[in-house]
């Protein structure tokens, strides 16, 4: 009886993770879309300037696929979306608002009637693809094959084992591969008193409140530089683009828990990271 209960609770608690999100899908998301975009056009700009003939990895799409067909727009031969759920969300309406508002906003340089063929045919589809429950970990070439740039949104942080994560990354990623990703290193709301009071738990406590519901794993900007290194990416730039208060790091620090203790103040104020790295071209 008490497993039952605790799945159904887990459940309850992912679908009201997915409301914020869901409530939103539909032509006023769109925005949020077109921004997720260009920002991984930005972190590559130097780096990979086209999704010319490329084949794309999104990780945790969520309930849309508006990312992947803004990268068929742009050049890419293929898009394949894997999530550790299943949030791609039957709301036919509100979908096709937000396709339709993404197509009306393209911005320059992407192709409407490639959008559109890519739509028309079904998202998913052959070129557009989508596999649930498919947590990076897990996730091998022998079933889904090698790409040339990975990307994703506010999902790294919800990686239990970054580390197993990486290296599935790196073995995913062509030699000379890219990677670019946006890593929220809030609390989720999970404690509201304070951004920073959710590093005051210890890492006990938080797995048994959030471990197994997908909570923040709370690593910091130095664990992804270490990590990153030690999985033998190359070209790493980890920027902070998003910062807490000082007075609320100056407030948590004498409060921390024995993990976050030694964490300097970039670890400490970091709240939106970007991530970029590549799988060194001369890799075996």
């Amino acid at each position: 009886m008490g497993t039952v209960w605790y799945r159904r609770l887990r459940r309850w608690l992912r679908a009201r993770a997915s409301t914020g999100t869901g409530d939103l899908v539909g032509a006023r998301y769109a925005g949020h879309v077109l921004d997720n975009f260009t920002t991984y056009q930005r972190l590559l700009r130097g780096r990979l300037d086209h999704f010319d003939g490329l084949r794309v990895l999104e990780l945790g799409p969520g309930e849309h696929l508006g990312v992947g067909l803004l990268c068929m727009a742009a050049g890419a031969r293929e898009v394949l979306a894997i999530d550790a759920c299943d949030e791609l969300r039957a709301r036919t309406t509100a979908i096709t608002e937000m396709y339709m508002a993404l197509a009306a906003a393209l911005p320059a340089g992407l192709s409407r009637e490639r959008f559109d063929q890519v739509r028309v045919a079904g998202a998913p589809g052959p070129l557009l693809r989508y596999l649930p429950n498919l947590p990076i970990e897990a996730a091998r070439a022998e079933r889904i094959g090698h790409f040339d740039l990975i990307v994703s949104t506010s999902v790294l942080e919800h990686v239990a084992d970054l580390r197993a994560g990486l290296h599935a990354m790196y073995d995913l990623l062509n030699p000379g591969g890219w990677m670019a990703h946006c890593v929220d290193l809030g609390s989720h709301d999970r404690y509201e008193r304070s951004p920073l009071a959710f590093l005051q738990t210890p890492t006990w406590v938080w797995q048994l409140q959030f471990g197994n519901l997908g909570g923040p794993n709370r690593l910091r900007v130095g664990n992804y530089r270490r990590l990153l290194a030690d999985c033998g990416f190359a070209e790493v730039c980890v920027s902070i683009e998003q910062t807490f208060p000082e007075a609320e790091v100056r407030r948590a620090r004498p409060l921390l828990a024995p993990e976050f203790v030694a964490a300097d103040d970039d670890d400490l104020r970091a709240a939106v990271i970007f991530v970029c790295a590549r799988r060194p071209p001369n890799a075996p």
